[in-house]
């Protein structure tokens, strides 16, 4: 059995990221699914400091990577991704750093979710 507690952080091309807005924990809760006043101040917060804490991923069959934590973080990335130009070759924002994670099942990643999202956010 592998171990589904490894962790990695590395860096893949942005664009290899699948973001599936219903399998986000917020949706269907209180949340709304996407914060455009939290996405404004985590893309200006990026541009002026880097992104610290990374969204986690998980690797799919396709070589793709399905976003598993870290919604906000990512569409802001992908607002200033856009900017700096998608076709742009020398995009500095073209790659992302990321947790790489694998889980044993379903059960496993939305534990995983439901931990990572207990913060209260917009504070």
């Amino acid at each position: 059995m592998a171990n589904t507690n490894t962790k990695k952080t590395q860096k893949i091309d942005f664009i290899d990221i699948v973001v599936d807005e219903n399998k986000q924990f917020r949706v269907g809760s209180y949340q709304i699914s996407e914060d455009p006043k939290a996405i404004d101040k985590l893309e200006r917060s990026i541009k002026a400091y880097g992104l610290s804490n990374h969204p986690t991923v998980e690797p799919t069959p396709d070589g793709k990577y399905s976003l598993v934590d870290g919604f906000h973080r990512s569409a802001a990335w992908k607002r200033i991704w856009k900017q700096a130009g998608v076709n742009n070759p020398k995009n500095p924002w073209a790659q992302i750093t990321v947790k790489v994670r694998t889980f044993a099942n379903d059960c496993e990643r939305d534990t995983y979710k439901f931990e990572a999202n207990r913060h209260k956010h917009g504070q």
